[in-house]
C-alpha cells in the first residue's frame, strides 16, 4: 500500500511516479533529438493512462472516508490534482520551448539551449502533447469526481442537519441574536479542518462548495419564513459578515453565490410595501436580477409588519 507524505498529503508512489517521469522526460529533452523526445513523451502518456489513470479511478471508485479525518479520499484528490498540475507544467514548459524552435532541459538549473527543431520536428512534438494534454483531462475528471463526493459525504452530511435548524431560528431571531453567525465557528471547527489537508486549488473549490450548500440552504430559509423590519435587518446585517468571511478563506467569488438571497433581502428591508414593489419593479428588469417573479412576490407578502 502506497505510504502518504505528511506534509502535503499526496501518495508517495505517485510523487515517485512523477518524479520518474519528470527525469526521462529531462534526459530526452537533453539528447535533442525529436525522435527520442517524441518516444518518452508517448512512454509517459502510456504509463500515466495505463497505470495512473487506472489505479486512481479504481481507487475513487472504492473510496470509504476515514469518519474522523475523511483523510482517504483527501489523500486520493490530492493525488489527482498533482498529476494535473505535473501534467500542465510539463505540457506548457515542452510546447513553449517547441513553439520558440529549441529545447533544452527542464531542469531550470540547465539554461543552456540543446538544439533546434525543425517543423516537422515540432509538430511531432506537439502531438505528443495533445496526448498528454488527454491524460491531464483525465486527472481532472477523477479530480472532478472527487470533490463531488467530499460534498455528499463530508459537506452536505454534516451541514444540512446544522442548517436545518438554523432554517428554524432565521426568522424569530431578535436584537442581538444572531443565529447565521453561528454558522462561522462551525465552519471553523467541524469542515475546514478536514479541507486544509486538500491541495490549494481543491480547498478553495470545496470553500465554494461549503458557500453554496449555505446559500440554498439560506435562500429556502429566506422564501419560508415571516418577517418583521427587525429580523429582516438583523438577518441581512449577518449575511453581510458571513459573506465577508467566506470570501476571505478563498480567492474565488463566493459572494456572487448570494446575490439572490442579497436581492431578497433587499426586498424585506423596505420601509413599506409601496416601496417594496417599486423596488422589485423596477429591479426585475434589470440583467442582474436572479429572483423570478413568484419568489419575489413570495418576499412581498412576508413582511409581517406592513401596513
Amino acid at each position: 500500500m502506497s505510504k502518504v507524505s505528511e506534509d502535503d498529503k499526496i501518495s508517495t508512489s505517485v510523487e515517485d511516479s512523477f518524479f520518474l517521469a519528470q527525469k526521462c522526460c529531462t534526459r530526452a529533452i537533453a539528447v535533442g533529438e525529436s525522435s527520442a523526445i517524441t518516444n518518452v513523451l508517448e512512454g509517459c502518456k502510456a504509463v500515466m493512462n495505463s497505470e495512473m489513470i487506472v489505479f486512481l479511478q479504481r481507487r475513487m471508485r472504492q473510496l470509504v472516508p476515514d469518519a474522523k479525518t475523511g483523510d482517504s479520499i483527501i489523500i486520493a484528490v490530492n493525488d489527482a490534482a498533482a498529476g494535473r498540475d505535473f501534467l500542465e507544467r510539463l505540457v506548457d514548459e515542452l510546447r513553449e520551448l517547441s513553439d520558440n524552435g529549441q529545447m533544452y532541459s527542464i531542469n531550470r538549473a540547465s539554461e543552456g539551449c540543446i538544439g533546434e527543431l525543425d517543423n516537422l520536428a515540432k509538430s511531432k512534438i506537439n502531438t505528443s502533447l495533445n496526448g498528454l494534454d488527454s491524460v491531464g483531462s483525465a486527472f481532472r475528471g477523477i479530480v472532478k469526481t472527487g470533490l463531488e463526493s467530499i460534498n455528499s459525504i463530508m459537506i452536505k452530511s454534516k451541514i444540512v442537519p446544522f442548517l436545518a435548524q438554523l432554517s428554524r431560528d432565521l426568522a424569530t431571531a431578535e436584537g442581538s441574536e444572531t443565529p447565521l453567525l453561528r454558522l462561522i465557528p462551525f465552519v471553523d471547527k467541524t469542515l475546514l479542518p478536514h479541507f486544509v489537508r486538500l491541495v490549494d486549488e481543491n480547498q478553495a473549490s470545496s470553500i465554494m462548495l461549503i458557500s453554496n450548500e449555505i446559500s440554498q440552504q439560506i435562500e429556502q430559509s429566506l422564501l419560508g419564513s415571516k418577517w418583521t423590519i427587525q429580523t429582516a435587518t438583523n438577518t441581512e446585517r449577518n449575511l453581510r459578515k458571513l459573506i465577508s468571511y467566506l470570501a476571505d478563506l478563498t480567492e474565488l467569488q463566493a459572494k456572487d453565490l448570494f446575490i439572490r438571497s442579497n436581492q431578497m433581502l433587499s426586498i424585506i428591508t423596505c420601509d413599506t410595501h409601496v416601496e417594496a414593489a417599486a423596488y422589485v419593479e423596477i429591479s426585475s428588469g434589470n440583467e442582474n436580477w436572479r429572483l423570478t417573479e413568484g419568489e419575489s412576490k413570495t418576499m412581498l407578502a412576508s413582511r409581517i409588519d406592513w401596513k
